[in-house]
């Protein structure tokens, strides 16, 4: 829905009177909002829309079995973890006055085993098994047990949560990727 310059001064926002321009910002195919910029300067910088446009590309999960892949038996649980459950950061991002630095935050592992039974969720970074312990000594909250043989393929992604800070004081977070 758009609107005149006129319908907005006197019907959606009556206390702004300044010279200036009603825009529809957008951030890609994202309608982030509707804004006022001023005339007689630069038009003021948005830190969430400047966040929301930095591109954060995490490095695809790096999956590990116990037992190693190809060594798993029916019925003994399968330990799955990920070699690179790191925070991953854009370099910082800055339009006028406005800088902002992005961080995504690994917080699940997603992992799919393979043989047909559902994909399950790991919250928080799961433990490696460390051979040099007993295996009743240890447990994992991410695990499957496979029921039968066959040769099946695990995948697993990663749930980042990601968040910017400011120079402005304006630090949120933006959701999450995979």
């Amino acid at each position: 829905l758009y609107t005149t310059m006129e319908e907005q001064r006197t019907e959606i926002r009556p206390e702004e009177q300044r010279p200036g321009v009603y825009l529809h910002v957008h951030c890609g195919d994202e309608y982030v909002g509707f804004e006022f910029f001023p005339d007689g300067g630069p038009a003021p910088v948005d830190p969430v829309a400047l966040a929301r446009s930095v591109s954060i590309t995490p490095p695809a999960p790096l999956l590990v079995t116990n037992p190693a892949a190809g060594d798993h038996l029916v019925e003994v649980e399968a330990w799955f973890w990920v070699e690179n459950w790191e925070a991953v950061t854009a370099p910082p991002a800055t339009a006028g006055d406005v800088t902002v630095n992005v961080a995504a935050q690994p917080s699940a592992l997603v992992v799919d085993p393979g043989d047909g039974s559902p994909a399950f969720t790991c919250t928080g970074r799961p433990p490696a098994y460390d051979s040099s312990f007993p295996a009743e000594a240890q447990s994992s909250p991410c695990s499957h047990t496979y029921s039968r043989a066959g040769t099946f393929a695990a995948t697993a992604r990663l749930v980042y949560e990601v968040s910017f800070t400011s120079n402005v004081g304006v630090n949120q977070g933006l959701g999450t990727i995979e």
